[in-house]
């Protein structure tokens, strides 16, 4: 009652609008459950209806499963699971990062999505029950060192944000990727470095200011942040994985992580199509799209880059655009707007 009180007062005095709950799966579930349901009370009595509580569980889908939303019994028992919007979406955390560094296949992420038709009926909403990441404080599997540390292609970790901010989940950036952090070492404090470093700031943070609007990880992060908010299809829509060929003739989806991974997110009749070359050579590939939303000889716009265009092509029996892109690059790909039809 006591930490319902605090938690109930800082959302007042702070304006919160959610909370991150630390380590679900180690706390008692009961107690949880209250504390839950009491803050998503509060909220909806001051007029946070839409209060967000997500926690820490790290687990496979089937445990996520029992604490999101249905707040299902504790087998054996009468006490029931909490009650949370969302858990960290560890099944993704585990294999990111291999597939964006092209040490791993995509087919692991093709598999990981998968299940979500298996646990949802609207695969389309799945990802409201999900934050994803790729890094974090905590750094489970990866003991100690962030997304970039000792990674010499940082236009990755814009294809990292690129993949979060256009498929399904509710995006979460680790502080200092968008500026560049790389720390590394021996204990979490090397994870953890100082945005506004004073005197206690670690490696070459001390009496450092590093937050920059103008750091180019920052300005790609925050355009691809721009178009998610302008295109419902990127936070709702439907994903489906897209066939690749490099001849035009052969499409497959690609088997080894130096290749262009490309997805689709479709809600109603909007199909944005997102291209992402994993390998640091240029690549040029054909891409397939759903055929009853883009006719032959329609065109698709990058939204990254207005004016660049590429226009729709049958081959094979199957619609394609040809998609061009330069190393550690990604296009987000919508019908060019004097186009569209009713």
């Amino acid at each position: 009652d006591t930490l319902i009180r605090v938690y109930k007062y800082w959302i007042k005095v702070a304006d919160i609008d959610g909370f991150r709950i630390d380590t679900v799966k180690h706390m008692e579930s009961s107690a949880t459950a209250l504390f839950c349901n009491a803050i998503r009370e509060y909220a909806r009595r001051i007029g946070k209806h839409n209060f967000f509580l997500f926690g820490e569980v790290v687990a496979d889908d089937a445990v996520l499963q029992q604490y999101i939303g249905r707040n299902s019994r504790i087998p054996g028992t009468t006490e029931r699971f909490p009650s949370l919007d969302a858990c960290l979406d560890f099944p993704l955390y585990f294999i990111l990062e291999e597939v964006i560094k092209g040490f791993a296949p995509p087919a692991l992420l093709r598999e990981r999505y998968q299940r979500f038709r298996t646990l949802y009926a609207d695969h389309g909403q799945a990802g409201e029950h999900v934050v994803t990441f790729v890094d974090n404080h905590d750094q489970m599997s990866r003991p100690y060192r962030r997304f970039l540390h000792n990674n010499p292609h940082s236009l990755q970790a814009v294809l990292a944000m690129g993949f979060l901010l256009t498929s399904p989940g509710v995006p979460c950036m680790y502080y200092g990727t968008e500026q560049g952090f790389d720390g590394g070492g021996n204990n979490d404090a090397c994870v953890r470095e100082c945005m506004f470093g004073g005197t206690w700031g670690g490696f070459d943070s001390m009496g450092q200011h590093f937050f920059n609007p103008n750091h180019p990880l920052y300005v790609a992060i925050a355009r691809i942040a721009a178009i998610r908010r302008q295109e419902p299809a990127l936070r709702s829509g439907r994903l489906y994985f897209r066939e690749i060929s490099g001849n035009g003739q052969d499409f497959g989806h690609p088997l080894d992580g130096r290749c262009t991974l490309a997805y689709s997110r479709i809600l109603d009749q909007s199909e944005i199509l997102v291209a992402l070359n994993l390998d640091a050579s240029p690549r040029n590939d054909y891409v397939t799209l759903d055929a009853g939303l883009h006719p032959v000889g329609s065109l698709l716009e990058d939204l990254l880059e207005p004016g660049w265009t590429t226009r729709v092509e049958e081959r094979s029996g199957r619609h394609v655009v040809r998609i061009e892109l330069t190393g550690h690059t990604m296009r987000i790909l919508a019908a060019k707007q004097d186009q569209s039809w009713v």
